[in-house]
């Protein structure tokens, strides 16, 4: 029999981990686990010498601690580690000159030199009036390598290393593949909510918005503000800025993540006057999830999400 699949979902300070195989429309889900990270994940930690080992050696105790199999490993990583531009190209401009397209209109908008990234153009493609719109996702090279320097450090291979906005689009309409009209997936960070907006045919938007504009833990503020903060979001992404290109409406509103407390729902979908759901692929009449881990249930299923959502990719 095949190994299992590894999938680990990394946050700033955080991951969770499915070892799960896939069987047709059927997932099996052996063994699930949650984590601190040795350090907190961010433009600091990515330049440093030591990071990628102590991360490394981390995940190579918990895999020996739960009887793991650390080998081919699916990495998930927050969207807002990379870049994602959606580029308006005239029908007539041939596929092979997209990505030298997307080098010029990246060059515009980054920081840093283009060189300093990597860019590619996943599989998407939308009519936008008399134009095409496509995509275009750069994710700086020293992140790259970071992750690279874990999985030697850790003796692993990476068997996919992407932006989790792109696989928890995919997971929604696997389990969802019933729902019409754009709804929007917020997942529950330790720093902020991570939101992306969907429908049944494609990824539309997505975005992160912090707590605080102090980057606070959401284990340093009160309950009350958290709750604000998800009302002040839902006010921003109907009513947006006069500078922003567009407003969104939602049929419902998915919700997600390790710092999600189920109590919450209720209130937040009073503040959103739309239905609120907790993210359970257990209640999804598509897709067949055989549990074998005892610690994942209809409770907790919404920790799992991200490295879930990779193990369908």
């Amino acid at each position: 029999m095949a190994d299992p699949i590894q999938s680990i979902g990394f946050q700033d300070h955080h991951l969770s981990w499915v070892e799960g195989n896939l069987s047709g429309n059927q997932i099996i889900i052996e063994k699930v686990l949650e984590s601190e990270l040795p350090i907190r994940l961010d433009a600091t930690t990515f330049g440093a010498q030591t990071g990628a080992l102590q991360v490394a050696n981390h995940l190579k105790y918990l895999a020996k601690a739960n009887e793991m199999i650390l080998n081919e490993v699916r990495l998930s990583l927050p969207a807002r580690m990379g870049l994602i531009k959606k580029i308006l190209v005239d029908n007539s401009i041939p596929k092979e000159e997209y990505l030298a397209l997307a080098h010029s209109e990246l060059g515009y908008i980054l920081d840093d030199p283009i060189d300093d990234f990597l860019v590619f153009m996943p599989e998407y493609e939308r009519t936008a009036k008399t134009l095409k719109e496509t995509m275009a996702v750069a994710v700086r090279k020293n992140i790259h390598q970071f992750f690279q320097k874990v999985a030697e450090e850790g003796e692993f291979h990476i068997h996919l290393l992407t932006l989790n906005a792109f696989t928890i689009d995919h997971l929604y309409r696997r389990l969802f593949c019933d729902q019409i009209g754009p709804v929007l997936l917020v997942n529950f960070t330790e720093l902020g909510f991570e939101f992306i907006i969907s429908d049944e045919r494609n990824y539309i938007h997505n975005g992160f918005i912090p707590y605080t504009k102090e980057l606070q833990s959401i284990q340093q503020i009160p309950e009350d503000q958290v709750l604000a903060s998800f009302e002040a979001m839902m006010n921003d992404l109907k009513n947006p800025a006069i500078d922003e290109a567009f407003s969104f409406s939602f049929s419902r509103i998915y919700i997600f993540g390790a710092f999600l407390q189920n109590n919450w729902i209720d209130q937040l979908e009073s503040m959103a006057n739309v239905p609120v759901i907790l993210m359970n692929p257990l209640e999804s009449s598509h897709i067949s999830v055989e549990v074998k881990a005892a610690n994942f249930d209809a409770y907790n299923a919404h920790r799992f999400i991200e490295p879930l959502a990779n193990l369908l990719q």
